[in-house]
């Protein structure tokens, strides 16, 4: 049996979640995105807000930093749920909150993800989804289900067939950002190169919904279908 959670209004994120406004802006070489930040070391292309088209039809929005190269790069995907820019959970579980320098980041980074700043500079894109059903992407948010593997192979595949992209795509990211790599690795997309999986699990059975045999019945109620937005 499935339950369905009514949507968290965008309208109670605070900070709010920034209304999509799709465009490609260069980030300078040089330039400085967050107080005590790293100047960024390379230019940056960031596509922003751009829509990815799953095989249903959903739409999922997406920023994507680049470098300013004309050679195809791979990517590193982050799947989040968290936005991938602004709202709630960056303003407030920023890295800089818990021990990290903010020299040591470009200001770029989303919750619990990569820096663009590093890896732009490193040769690698990297493309920042909102989860189905998170921000403003379209669709449902489903806690540890199959479904979000199914999201992420589209993902994927549509981030390879991108002009700038080399074909091949990895994935990184901690806690609920790793269990989701879990998910799509399982399906074997084509052009799913790597994954780094951090601070996550393998078995949601028993390590979140009967942890030692206890049954948590908030999260066999979240077992279903939910929309879940910050």
């Amino acid at each position: 049996m499935l339950f369905r959670s009514p949507a968290y209004p965008l309208s109670a994120s605070v900070p709010a979640v920034p209304e999509i406004e799709t465009l490609t802006v260069v980030l300078s070489k040089g330039s400085v995105h967050a107080p005590g930040a790293y100047a960024l070391p390379c230019d940056i292309i960031c596509d922003q807000d751009t829509a990815v088209t799953l095989r249903d039809g959903t739409i999922l929005y997406a920023d994507v930093y680049r470098p300013d190269t004309q050679e195809p790069v791979p990517v590193v995907l982050v799947y989040t749920p968290y936005c991938k820019r602004g709202g709630w959970w960056n303003e407030h579980f920023n890295a800089t909150r818990f021990g990290v320098p903010p020299s040591d980041l470009s200001g770029l980074q989303a919750f619990e993800s990569p820096d663009p700043g590093y890896w732009c500079n490193h040769g690698y894109a990297v493309a920042v989804v909102d989860a189905a059903g998170t921000s403003h992407s379209g669709g449902d948010e489903v806690f540890m289900g199959t479904a979000s593997g199914r999201n992420v192979y589209d993902t994927i595949e549509w981030l390879a067939g991108q002009q700038w992209c080399s074909g091949k795509v990895g994935m990184a990211g901690n806690s609920q950002l790793a269990m989701i790599q879990w998910t799509a690795a399982a399906l074997q997309p084509p052009h799913l190169a790597a994954i780094a999986p951090w601070e996550g699990l393998t078995d949601p059975y028993r390590e979140v919904t009967l942890r030692g045999g206890v049954p948590d019945t908030k999260c066999e109620r979240w077992s279903g279908t939910a929309s879940i937005r910050r």
